[in-house]
């Protein structure tokens, strides 16, 4: 968001980047509350704010650094174009000028249906594996999508931790070491069993309990 560098004390005399990009914060939140359909995936989020170094000076330019995530593509399109609009016309309204730059994404991680229910077959074998699950969509993100997109793909995720843990990216998060042997004999039975679907294989007697 680019404005006119001015002192706090002058109001008139110049545009206010800062101004600008608290409204473009705001308003980037219609994109997903009011026109993306119901029951369709959109995130459009700003994790950083970067501008200004003295409470008594409005600076000159102030950036905004964000995210998007979906699932469909056409509402990824509409989103883009939309948030292009946004913050132009936010920004033209408060005298400022908005500049967008896209960087890489990672496109939505979709597994296969065969190799995930021989995988799940081959954990469900596992003593004490008894909780496995099937999480909903996510708009959570990882860049293994790249591989999923050109050939068959398989994402498992693996607990560390527990209900009263700190989530993944938070200051606090410290997982529980002990998942490291535990996802090692996951993958190897999940690998295994997908090299060869008609082999059984024996059951290990490690236990998740072991780990």
């Amino acid at each position: 968001m680019s404005g006119g560098a001015g002192h706090a004390g002058t109001p008139g005399q110049f545009a206010d980047a800062i101004l600008a990009a608290a409204h473009v914060t705001t308003a980037l939140q219609a994109v997903t509350a009011r026109e993306t359909p119901a029951g369709q995936l959109l995130v459009v989020g700003i994790g950083a704010v970067q501008g200004g170094e003295a409470a008594n000076a409005a600076p000159e330019e102030v950036t905004l650094l964000g995210n998007v995530r979906w699932l469909d593509a056409a509402i990824a399109q509409t989103a883009r174009r939309r948030i292009e609009e946004v913050c132009a016309g936010v920004a033209e309204a408060l005298n400022c000028r908005a500049e967008i730059e896209w960087t890489g994404h990672a496109p939505p991680l979709v597994n296969d249906a065969r190799l995930a229910a021989i995988a799940r077959e081959s954990i469900a074998g596992i003593p004490g594996m008894d909780d496995l699950v099937q999480i909903p969509p996510s708009t959570a993100s990882d860049d293994f999508a790249e591989f999923s997109v050109r050939v068959p793909g398989l994402y498992i995720g693996i607990g560390c931790g527990g209900r009263r843990h700190a989530p993944h990216h938070h200051p606090r998060f410290e997982p529980d070491e002990r998942a490291v042997l535990l996802t090692a004999h996951v993958l190897s039975r999940a690998l295994l069993a997908l090299l060869n679907p008609h082999d059984q294989q024996p059951v290990s007697p490690l236990r998740p309990a072991d780990c």
